[in-house]
């Protein structure tokens, strides 16, 4: 057994097994790249352990592992991708949208303008017609006193 630690090429195979240890007692979540690395080490100290049954089990769970974060890559890539999609519609629609929401405020402005001359016009039809019919009263009361 003694020959076999001799043939380590580092400590840091044991050091991944006390992790390996730790994780799997704890449960502490671990990402794909620890992962990768820790079945990496397992495959490892399993060659240097001579214990190849349990190395094909090892690369075998490492495969299925392998796949299945692959899986998950692609598939939290599609979600990425879809809510950009979804994100570049949305601001397609709200550029529209302020588009009109412009359009509106210019037509209010606009007829505001429209109601004010016509507006100013009546006024001045009506200050016309007042300005007439004053001449037209002093023109008669004129005519009244003269006579």
């Amino acid at each position: 057994m003694q020959n076999t630690f001799d043939r380590i090429p580092c400590k840091y195979l044991l050091e991944s097994v006390a992790g390996i240890q730790d994780t799997a007692v704890n449960r502490t979540p671990v990402g794909s790249s620890a992962m990768r690395k820790f079945l990496d080490n397992a495959v490892e100290l399993t060659e240097i352990l001579e214990m190849k049954d349990h190395g094909d089990i090892i690369r075998n769970i490492r495969f299925d592992i392998g796949k299945t974060i692959e899986s998950l890559s692609r598939g939290e890539q599609e979600a990425e991708d879809q809510q950009e999609k979804k994100l570049k519609m949305i601001a397609e629609e709200r550029k529209k949208l302020d588009e009109r929401e412009a359009e509106v405020r210019k037509n209010k402005e606009k007829n505001k303008v429209e109601c004010r001359k016509s507006a100013e016009s009546e006024v001045k039809g009506v200050l016309e017609e007042a300005k007439k019919l004053y001449e037209t009263t002093a023109f008669f009361a004129q005519l009244g006193k003269s006579s």
